[in-house]
Formats: structure tokens, sequence, C-alpha cells
């Protein structure tokens, strides 16, 4: 039965992710403590001596996670400890998000340097820039993705073009509905289609005032667990993984041919000028809808 939303390559069959020993020792279970290898532990898990309780049923892992303890005890871990936890606890429905953006490579290079397999999700809305498609490739080559995209029904994205060309542009008049369109709902149904629980992205609290109120965990709006290990990560922290010879083991990751061109950051040709940072958004609050929404609330299930 063909579905509301359309991928744009064919799915490939889901693997099971291949993870190294976790860095931290121990992950509690209800009332049952599990080690996880305590040799395996670093000097950046040794900054807080509190044991993460993840009380969970193995049906929903999120019902009962107490989002106050898990992200306290988050907050001072690396990004790559972040992907290890969410590796760990949430095995083959722990996804991750990319938007082939500016900074994308970053986020699977650090699954990569984490140690861990993890498919990716990403939402073509049919306003792509062609150079988005170029680095979908790219990327997707150099780090094996196993890559779910998903996108908008051709219908809908028929509508829009039709209507921008008698002068009536959604992106414009309702950029809500246009990101609803285009990217909300693509993205819940893939979350519901897959099984979902954990979703990861690149976000970064510096980027925009809203994405700085983020917390490393928050719940999605369907009902998937939202993960941001890059949320302390700074702009110059972020800028180095891209200089080639800064690094030691790094020689600079790919960047978007458009970043060049002055583009900061890079969404639909329809919403994105050049511009430092998010500047060159076209949106209110700079957001694209994908992890804060269009009118600047962030991506939460309902109180």
């Amino acid at each position: 039965m063909p579905t509301a939303y359309e991928t744009t390559a064919p799915r490939r069959a889901a693997t099971a992710y291949d993870t190294i020993a976790p860095e931290r020792g121990l992950i509690a279970y209800s009332n049952e403590t599990h080690e996880t290898n305590p040799a395996n532990v670093t000097s950046d898990a040794n900054q807080t001596n509190e044991t993460l309780e993840l009380v969970a049923t193995e049906a929903n892992p999120l019902e009962r996670l107490d989002l106050n303890v898990a992200n306290r005890q988050l907050e001072p871990m690396r990004a790559t400890e972040v992907i290890r936890w969410a590796a760990e606890n949430y095995g083959e429905a722990a996804y991750a998000l990319t938007s082939f953006g500016a900074e994308s490579a970053l986020l699977p290079y650090l699954i990569k340097k984490a140690g861990v397999r993890m498919q990716f999700i990403t939402i073509d809305t049919g306003f792509w820039f062609p150079e988005t498609h170029d680095f979908k490739k790219r990327l997707t080559d150099k780090y094996n993705l196993d890559l779910h995209p998903y996108g908008p029904a051709a219908k809908d994205i028929k509508a829009i073009k039709h209507a921008a060309a008698k002068g009536s542009k959604l992106w414009e008049e309702d950029p809500s509905e246009y990101h609803e369109i285009t990217k909300s709902e693509p993205l819940r149904y893939a979350i519901g289609e897959l099984g979902v629980k954990a979703l990861l992205s690149g976000v970064r609290a510096g980027q925009t005032a809203t994405r700085a109120a983020l917390r490393h965990l928050e719940r999605g709006s369907a009902g998937e667990l939202r993960v941001h290990p890059l949320l302390n990560l700074t702009e110059y922290e972020a800028a180095r993984y891209f200089q080639r010879g800064r690094r030691p083991n790094i020689r600079g990751l790919p960047r978007h041919s458009l970043y060049n061109q002055g583009y900061g950051s890079i969404g639909d040709w329809t919403t994105t000028v050049p511009g430092a940072g998010r500047e060159g958004r076209k949106l209110r609050n700079q957001e694209c809808g994908l992890h804060v929404t269009a009118d600047g609330k962030l991506v939460r299930a309902a109180a």
C-alpha cells in the first residue's frame, strides 16, 4: 500500500549496530545493576559520581526515563560518550538525523569515533540545493552511511511549486505550514515506520537562542527521545574539526560546497541565503522545523 510519504532511494534492510565497550562503568536498569566493562572507564567518565539510572520497560525504554536525572549526568560527558550512551540503551532503535548541511560531517564522524554503528534518517524536502544532493553522496560514501531518506509526497511538492509559480510562496506566507509539510510530517512518519526510540542530531547550544534552551535529552513530539550529543560544543571547537592539520588524527572534515560561497548554514534554497552562522536562514528565530519549530517552539512532547 502506498504511503503518504515517499522515500528518495530504495530502503535498505536495517543493520544491527556494532559498539565497542562503553566508557562508563555502570548502567542501572530498575533495581538491577549491570557492569559494562569498568576497566574501559576514562577520566572524563569520572566527572560525575552518580550512576545513570534508567528505570525503563523493555517495550518502551523512554516511558519511565527520568530526564532530569539523565540530563544531570550527561551534562559533563563528551559527545562520544553521549553517543555511546544512546547506542548502549536503545540499540537498533537509536537513529541519527542529518540534513547534509554546513556542519553535517560532524555527527557521523563522532559516531564513528565513538565506535558505534548507527542508522541515519534524512528528510529530502524537495527543495534542496543541487549541491546538497552532491554533499549527501559524498558523506554517504565517506562514512558508509546506512541512510533512510524520507520526504513529502510528490503531490505536495508539486502543489507548493505550482502555487509559487503563480506568486504565492508558502515558505514566505506561512513558513510554519511549509516546514510542517516538507519536514515535520515526513520526520514523524519516519520515526513511526522505523520504530525510532532515540533520535540523535547535531544541534549546538551556541547556534541560536532557542537551541541554547535545549538539554541533552528532550522528549520528541512523536514519542521519541531527542538526543543532542554536540549540544555543548562551541563554535570554535566545532570549527576546529574542519581545519586541516589543527587537530591530531584529523585532516579536515568535509564541508558543503556552499559553505565556501558564504553560506554559514544550509537548508532549502527557498529559505536560505548567504550569511554567517544561521543568519542566512530567512526564518523567524532562524529555525527550520526539524529540531525547533518555525515559530520558535522547542520540539518537545506536550507536558
